[in-house]
């Protein structure tokens, strides 16, 4: 049984993954508060299969928040997820 292309690229960093414009999550305008704090804001993005991105911002603003968010531990107040 062979290894698929995700397995090898774990396996050889220098195996080239292919990209596809597949949209594995999406956020369209996703808001959440807890009480009066508001930690997101009519949030919208697309994560892409096979792609790796980044959130750069700073501490207290929401990163982990957007992972509970994705991992149905939270529900959002307005908006939509997509999971696949």
């Amino acid at each position: 049984m062979g290894l698929s292309a995700r397995e090898e690229a774990m396996l050889n960093p220098r195996t080239k993954v292919a990209q596809s414009d597949e949209r594995v999550i999406v956020f369209e305008d996703v808001s959440l508060a807890f009480d009066e704090k508001v930690i997101l804001d009519r949030v919208s993005f697309d994560l892409l299969s096979g792609r790796t991105n980044i959130i750069l911002v700073g501490s207290g603003v929401g990163k982990s928040t957007i992972l509970r968010l994705i991992l149905g531990l939270l529900k959002p107040d307005g908006g939509r997820i997509y999971i696949n």
